[in-house]
């Protein structure tokens, strides 16, 4: 079974809403195969959500005309980014969702352009479940990218935006 179909799941941990159970059904997420999250928004977001690694820590919303804070997770991998977006708050509304993820998957010594795949299918699977409207970005080249697993990752996520009919910058 792809880790595709076996998609994450969430369950509040005991009574305490603001925490949530994340795992996979046989895969790990990332280091672990379930971790408690504290949502870091303990308000409900609307309008926009700029989420992705440290390449979009320099925006910010009045730089970006965006009514949500942007979520930078510094050196995050694709998985770090579901994670994420699983922990958001509950009543979280959203209108569109940017998603700038994957450069360090990529340039990761043990890049698979397979597990890269199958792991961003189930990013976009976990943001279409928070909002219908998700915007996916390329990576942009990258120095220590001597493999050239940056240009088959975008080719993956170029491909991953054809299907499932997203827009892809």
């Amino acid at each position: 079974m792809s880790r595709f179909n076996s998609i994450l799941t969430t369950e509040p941990v005991s009574d305490n809403e603001d925490l949530v159970e994340i795992s996979c059904d046989d895969q790990p997420c990332s280091s672990q195969s379930s971790r408690s999250l504290k949502p870091k928004e303990s308000k409900r977001s609307t309008g926009t959500l700029l989420i992705g690694s440290s390449i979009i820590r320099a925006i910010n919303k009045n730089k970006f005309i965006l009514d949500t804070d942007p979520i930078c997770v510094r050196g995050c991998k694709t998985n770090d980014i579901t994670e994420r977006l699983l922990a958001l708050p509950k009543d979280t509304e959203l209108k569109n969702i940017i998603i700038q993820v994957g450069s360090n998957d990529c340039c990761s010594s043990n890049f698979e352009s397979d597990t890269f795949n199958e792991d961003y299918k189930i990013l976009v699977a976990t943001a279409k479940s928070v909002c219908e409207n998700v915007v996916i970005s390329g990576m942009c080249p990258r120095l220590d990218d001597s493999q050239g697993n940056i240009v088959k990752g975008n080719e993956r996520i170029k491909q991953i935006a054809n299907d499932k009919n997203l827009w892809c910058y």
